[in-house]
């Protein structure tokens, strides 16, 4: 349970045990916060909500950069996962400000045809990009370990000589 020693070391190497032990403790608290935040809710304040998941993704994030790095890939191709439901909630808060502007201006039609024409595309853009980012890293994660040392360090399940 290396993943829990090092929840904040983005650096060196983890075999597939060490973060497939370690996994479904650290997305627990993702997903708790992922069901808190209220993604459908209109909010202008929803800036700290992001901070909060992103703050507590950084264990999992650590244990599959280190994971990935075993293998001898970049250890930042853990994030790539998530950039599309960071790309949509952009989208949706540039909205909602558009959406306050229009109200005070009194033209709410043109916001509803605006929330089609972005938000919708947007999301079937966020979730095949996604799925299409998740296939390859979840195949990475599970692949052996990179034998002897690589530029992230020695391999943790060979014992030195």
């Amino acid at each position: 349970m290396h993943g829990i020693k090092k929840p904040l070391i983005f650096k060196g190497r983890a075999i597939r045990s060490e973060f497939w032990w370690f996994a479904p403790i650290g997305i627990l608290p993702t997903i708790i916060a992922c069901w808190n935040i209220g993604w459908g809710k209109f909010e202008f304040y929803g800036g700290w909500r992001m901070l909060l998941l992103i703050f507590v993704s950084i264990p999992f994030l650590a244990a599959g950069s280190r994971r990935l790095q075993d293998m001898g890939e970049e250890g930042h191709q853990i994030l790539y996962p998530f950039l599309p439901v960071i790309m949509l909630w952009i989208a949706f808060q540039a909205l909602s400000w558009f959406s306050l502007i229009t109200l005070l201006l009194g033209i709410a039609f043109i916001m509803g045809i605006l929330a089609l024409l972005v938000l919708v595309p947007a999301y079937l853009f966020a979730l095949l990009t996604r799925l299409m980012s998740i296939c390859p890293i979840i195949g990475m994660l599970i692949v052996p370990s990179e034998p002897g040392t690589n530029r992230f360090g020695p391999n943790p399940n060979e014992v030195p000589s």
